[in-house]
């Protein structure tokens, strides 16, 4: 049994078993062979999450001082903007700009470690400021950080789910 994954058996019910790996949850009919069974299971491979991948890239590809003078400038520009531009959606969303710098340092920190390129743009959506706005009314600043806390989970579980190709169903117009 070295080789083999152990399933634990969740559910064998009148039409179907339900097998359980980890926090996944398999379910086959009744009338399915257990070797096509077994060939399912084995088919289904649940990718682990990778971080710093572009950090690592750019490492293996050669970072020199001039990549990192040009990465600081870089990094200068987009602070000289996107500081103050926090701490406005900030206010705007109804709570004080220090909250708005503490979203910009801690968001600049997890997407840099976690970006999967080098090319990726992140920083604040003025989109969000007519969302936000009622939940702060409503709820005060702990519903907002509930509030956003969920849909990062809802987010992380569709990456981890690989649900990004259903971006294909939404219309373009």
């Amino acid at each position: 049994m070295s080789g083999q994954r152990r399933y634990a058996e969740v559910s064998n019910r009148a039409d179907h078993v339900t097998l359980r790996r980890g926090r996944c949850a398999f379910y086959f009919f009744k009338d399915e062979s257990p070797p096509f069974m077994m060939r399912r299971l084995q088919e289904i491979r649940i990718p682990a999450p990778q971080f710093a991948v572009a950090l690592r890239e750019s490492l293996t590809q050669g970072y020199g001082r001039d990549d990192l003078r040009a990465d600081a400038l870089a990094g200068l520009t987009v602070g000289i903007v996107a500081i103050p531009l926090a701490m406005a959606l900030a206010i705007a969303s109804g709570v004080p700009p220090q909250y708005g710098l503490y979203t910009c340092i801690v968001a600049g920190l997890v997407i840099a470690l976690s970006g999967g390129s080098r090319v990726n743009v992140s920083g604040p959506t003025a989109a969000f400021v007519v969302i936000l706005l009622p939940i702060t009314h409503a709820y005060g600043v702990g519903g907002l950080v509930v509030a956003s806390l969920m849909a990062g989970f809802i987010l992380l579980a569709m990456g981890w789910l690989r649900l990004g190709g259903l971006v294909q169903f939404i219309p373009h117009r």
